[in-house]
C-alpha cells in the first residue's frame, strides 16, 4: 500500500477501485474505524457540494488525535445560511477531487462512523460518482444504533427532536462537546459517543460487523 503515497495519482483511481473490504462477518473488536463529519453548502446532494470534511479513526477504544484530518474544499458556491454556520466561503480550499483522493487514503477499508449518515453518505457518494468512482465504505449510524443501548432513545419513549441532537446527547453522557457545528468538533464528538456505544452493544453480544452496519 506504500505506493499510495509515492506519486499523486489525480486521475488513476485504480488503487481504490482494488480495494477488498472487511467481510460483513468481521469481528467488531477486529476492525478500525473512521468517525467523519461533512459541512455541505446545503441540503440537496444533487445540486449541493460538500465544503469540509472531517475525520478521525477509532482503534479499540481510542480516538486517534494524531492522526484526524480536517480539509476545506473549493467550491463555487454556499448558501448564505450554511456561510454564516459554518464560516466557509466560496473558492476557499483545495480541489474537490484532491480532497476526496486525501479522504479514501485516510479511510482506506475502514467503515465510516456517523451521527444520521444518511445525509453526509449520499454527499460522498455524489461527489465521488463525479470523479467516477464508487464510494463502497460501509456505514454505521449512531443515532440509528442509540436505541439499542439506551431505553430513552426508544421508539415508545418518544424522544423529542432536541435528544437527538448530537450536541445534547454528548450532554447526556458527559462527553466532550467543544467546537459543536465545526466538522472537527462533530466527528470528534461522533467517535466518543460511538465508543461508548460499542462498548455496551459488546456487552449485549454484539459481535459482527453485520450486525451495526446500515
Amino acid at each position: 500500500m506504500k505506493h499510495w503515497f509515492k506519486k499523486k495519482q489525480s486521475s488513476n483511481w485504480s488503487w481504490f477501485e482494488a480495494l477488498i473490504y472487511p467481510p460483513k462477518n468481521s469481528l467488531i473488536q477486529e476492525l478500525e474505524f473512521v468517525a467523519l463529519d461533512l459541512e455541505m453548502s446545503g441540503l440537496n446532494s444533487k445540486k449541493d457540494r460538500i465544503l469540509s470534511i472531517a475525520a478521525v479513526k477509532v482503534i479499540d477504544s481510542e480516538v486517534v488525535l494524531s492522526d484526524m484530518v480536517y480539509i476545506e474544499i473549493d467550491q463555487a458556491y454556499t448558501h448564505p445560511d450554511a456561510a454564516a454556520i459554518h464560516e466557509l466561503l466560496p473558492h476557499h480550499g483545495i480541489p474537490e477531487q484532491d480532497a476526496l483522493e486525501t479522504l479514501a487514503k485516510y479511510c482506506e477499508t475502514r467503515p465510516i462512523v456517523g451521527h444520521f449518515t444518511n445525509l453526509d453518505r449520499a454527499f460522498l457518494k455524489a461527489a465521488f460518482h463525479r470523479v467516477g468512482v464508487t464510494f463502497r465504505n460501509d456505514f454505521c449510524d449512531t443515532a440509528a444504533l442509540l436505541p439499542r443501548v439506551d431505553h430513552h432513545f426508544h421508539p415508545n419513549e418518544h424522544p423529542s427532536k432536541n435528544d437527538w441532537k448530537l450536541e445534547n446527547i454528548c450532554q447526556r453522557y458527559n462527553l466532550p462537546n467543544d467546537d459543536m457545528h465545526h466538522a472537527t468538533g462533530d466527528a470528534l464528538a461522533t467517535a466518543l459517543l460511538f465508543i461508548r456505544i460499542k462498548r455496551a452493544l459488546e456487552k449485549r453480544g454484539v459481535k459482527r460487523l453485520k450486525e451495526i452496519v446500515i
